[in-house]
C-alpha cells in the first residue's frame, strides 16, 4: 500500500541557482518564467471563474480543484471543499515543514524508529545518514514512509530546540504534527487537519481540494525548490553509511504523467483505502502559465490527470 499533501516557523531560505536550473536546461525561474512576482500566496477563496472554449472531461475524481497559480483563478472545480482523506498527500506539508525549519545543508540519520514505520519504505538503511535535499526528493518523488517519519523527528525536535537523537520519537512526531496544523491554518487552510506526517488513514486526517490548491501554490510562490525537488521520473539518491563510506541508489517517481508531459513542474501522489486515488500537480502550458490540479477520490488519477493536461493543452494561447 502506497500512500496521499499539505506546514511552523519560517525559516526563509532562498531558493539557490542549482534548483532553479532544471535537468533540461530550462530556466525555471518563477518571475522570468510563470510571472510571479513572490512576497507570498494569496490565500483566496475563488476570484472569478475561467471559461475554456472547450468542453471539459469526463473524470472520475469526486472532488477536483484547477486553478491559475499566479492569478488564483478558477479554472474548473467540483465539491472543493469537501473533507477528504488525502493520503500521501500530506507529505506536501512534511517537506513544506521540513523546508521551513531545517538546515537544507546537513545530513540527517535515519532512525531505528522511522524504518519500523509501515510501508512503502525506502532503500535507506537504518543508522544511513542523507541529505536535506533527498529527504524532499525521497518523500515527494518515491513517497517513501520511513523518509516522511525521518523529517518529522528532525521538525520536532528543530522546533523544540532540541536536536539531541535521545529526545523521545513519539514527542518529536507530537510537536511536528502540531506545528503542520498550526502552518496550515496560519495559511487560511482551515479544512485541513493532520494526525500523521505521512498520509496514514485516520478520521481526524483531511483536507480538501481547495486547501490543497492554495497550500501547492503558497509553495509555488515561496518555495520553489520543493518542486523542483518532485519533478524528474527517475534520480538518484546518495547516503553516508555508517563506515562513512558512500553509497547510491536510484529512485523513480509515483507519477508516470512526468516521463509523457515534460511540463509537469511539479507533482504528488497519494493511494489509501480511504482515501483512493489522490494526485496533485502543476503543469506549465505553452505560453508559460502554470495551472495546478488537485484530484481527490479518483478512480483513475493518472487516467484524470493526462485528460486534464490534454484540456489544458487544447486551451488557446495567451496573447
Amino acid at each position: 500500500m502506497s500512500f496521499v499533501l499539505v506546514a511552523v516557523v519560517a525559516f526563509s531560505p532562498a531558493v539557490n541557482d542549482f534548483f532553479l536550473h532544471s535537468p533540461d536546461g530550462i530556466l525555471d525561474s518563477v518571475s522570468e518564467i510563470y510571472g510571479v512576482q513572490g512576497g507570498g500566496a494569496t490565500m483566496v477563496a475563488g476570484i472569478s471563474s475561467f471559461v475554456h472554449p472547450l468542453p471539459f472531461p469526463d473524470i472520475s475524481s469526486e472532488s477536483f480543484f484547477i486553478g491559475d497559480m499566479n492569478s488564483g483563478v478558477v479554472w474548473k472545480e467540483k465539491e472543493p471543499d469537501s473533507t477528504h482523506p488525502i493520503a500521501s498527500l500530506t507529505k506536501i506539508a512534511t517537506s513544506l515543514l521540513f523546508f521551513e525549519n531545517i538546515s537544507q545543508n546537513e545530513w540527517y540519520r535515519v532512525s531505528k524508529e522511522a524504518k519500523n514505520t509501515i510501508p512503502k519504505l525506502s532503500s535507506i538503511p537504518e543508522g544511513a545518514f542523507i541529505s536535506a535535499p533527498d529527504i524532499i526528493r525521497l518523500m515527494m518523488m518515491e513517497s517513501d514512509n520511513d523518509i516522511a517519519q525521518v523529517a518529522a523527528e528532525k521538525i520536532g525536535r528543530a522546533i523544540n530546540f532540541e536536536k539531541q537523537d535521545d529526545l523521545d520519537y513519539n514527542f518529536a512526531l507530537q510537536a511536528t504534527i502540531s506545528a503542520m496544523n498550526a502552518r496550515v491554518h496560519e495559511l487560511g487552510l482551515l479544512n485541513t487537519n493532520f494526525i500523521n506526517p505521512i498520509g496514514l488513514d485516520d478520521a481526524l486526517q483531511y483536507s480538501s481540494a481547495r486547501d490543497l490548491f492554495y497550500l501547492v501554490k503558497y509553495i509555488f510562490e515561496n518555495r520553489l525548490t520543493i518542486w523542483h525537488l518532485s519533478r524528474r521520473y527517475h534520480a538518484s539518491v546518495v547516503y553516508k553509511n555508517l563506515d562513512g563510506k558512500m553509497s547510491e541508489i536510484s529512485i523513480t517517481n509515483t507519477n508516470p504523467l512526468i516521463q509523457d508531459y515534460p511540463r509537469i513542474i511539479g507533482s504528488k501522489t497519494g493511494l489509501t483505502d480511504d482515501a483512493g486515488q489522490a494526485l496533485s500537480f502543476i503543469y506549465r502550458l505553452k505560453d508559460g502559465r502554470a495551472i495546478g490540479v488537485v484530484l481527490l477520490k479518483s478512480q483513475d488519477r493518472f487516467g484524470d490527470g493526462e485528460k486534464i493536461i490534454q484540456w489544458l493543452d487544447a486551451m488557446p494561447l495567451k496573447k
